[in-house]
């Protein structure tokens, strides 16, 4: 069972779906995006334990969306900004489903414009771990506002989510900001709307 919700323009005939093994599929072919839509699937007999995740597959791999799961309906959700191909499918790091990164990848934030929180989706490409790999906000000015990452990460794909609020806790106020992805001979920037 598979909902998507937040559309303009879908019609029911303009989603497809695909049953593969335990994995389902689908995807959003047409149609327009209003901020952002909810993704919900059901998984007859699923546990929250085996560490499924809905994911989005971009540039021909799997990247897990922030995912929630409710016991009692059995239902995993996630919010994305974009229209594509969806399924529910195994979201750690060395999961066989999951590809490994071939390059270090910064994804557009999303929801973009976002109030109150936004999520981050970036990947580190195997077979070694990275000593070190941060992700900073930078204000318009080019200070500093938060830093969202600073460790040491094994390859796979990730998720951080940013509540808007610099690093001493203060809510920032609204416009334009920029994160910056740091690894070694590695920097990638992307652009993100604040809306309060």
């Amino acid at each position: 069972l598979a909902r998507l919700s937040g559309l303009v323009g879908i019609q029911p005939e303009n989603l497809e779906a695909l049953l593969e093994g335990e994995s389902y599929t689908f995807s959003a072919i047409q149609g327009n995006l209003q901020g952002s839509a909810l993704i919900s699937l059901k998984a007859a007999g699923k546990e929250p334990d085996q560490g499924l995740a809905i994911c989005l597959l971009r540039s021909g791999q799997w990247q897990p969306l922030q995912t929630y799961f409710d016991p009692a309906t059995g239902t995993y959700s996630a919010r994305t900004g974009k229209l594509g191909t969806f399924a529910l499918r195994p979201s750690g790091a060395g999961s066989a489903s999951l590809p490994k990164a071939g390059s270090f990848w910064l994804e557009q934030n999303s929801p973009n414009p976002f109030n109150p929180t936004t999520f981050i989706t970036y990947s580190v490409p195997g077979p070694d771990p990275v000593e070190r790999l941060t992700i900073r906000i930078y204000n318009l000015r080019g200070q500093l506002v938060r830093t969202l990452v600073d460790a040491s990460r094994q390859p796979g794909t990730y998720s951080v989510q940013w509540n808007g609020k610099s690093d001493d806790g203060q809510d920032l106020p609204s416009g334009v900001y920029f994160y910056r992805m740091n690894a070694p001979d590695t920097a990638i920037t992307r652009k993100m709307v604040l809306l309060r």
